[in-house]
């Protein structure tokens, strides 16, 4: 969080006058891009988003009604910016993925091993499920007993 206020703080200073945009505007747009997959350029979004409209408003300054009426517009990174920050094995995971349709989270663990040069652990594998959700690269819904079936959250 504080690097991404860090960078955010940094943008700010180049693209506004001093004084227009205060620390509170920025932690929200590093909140919301944080909640957005963690990527700096949603957060760079909101702030251009929300400048503009502060001047529209012909505002002094930008203020949280301002960054508020842009927050619903400004989406997740997308996919392809968001696969620039993953490893290996979430590439394999995500291009086995590609070839079918879905797979419990078993599957999807043999598939991988027989594809990896080096395979992970179970758990490890699991963190990695976990880090693709969050990023909402993939989804899951809930299979047979305790399970889950992972399939893509998009196709190319």
């Amino acid at each position: 969080m504080e690097e991404m206020k860090d960078i955010l703080k940094e943008r700010v200073k180049h693209a506004f006058h001093e004084g227009v945009v205060s620390s509170a505007i920025i932690l929200l747009s590093a909140t919301h891009a944080l909640k957005k997959g963690g990527d700096v350029r949603v957060g760079l979004e909101c702030l251009l988003r929300a400048g503009r409209n502060a001047e529209r408003t012909n505002s002094r300054k930008v203020e949280v009604r301002h960054l508020k009426e842009v927050l619903k517009e400004v989406k997740r990174a997308k996919p392809r910016i968001l696969k620039e920050r993953i490893g290996e094995e979430e590439r394999i995971i995500l291009k086995i993925l590609d070839e079918v349709d879905s797979l419990d989270v078993t599957q999807l663990y043999e598939r991988y091993s027989k594809i990896s040069k080096k395979p992970i652990a179970r758990r490890t594998f699991r963190n990695k499920i976990n880090e693709l959700l969050r990023l909402g690269l993939i989804k899951a819904r809930k299979g047979v007993r305790r399970s889950r079936i992972i399939s893509k959250a998009y196709r190319e």
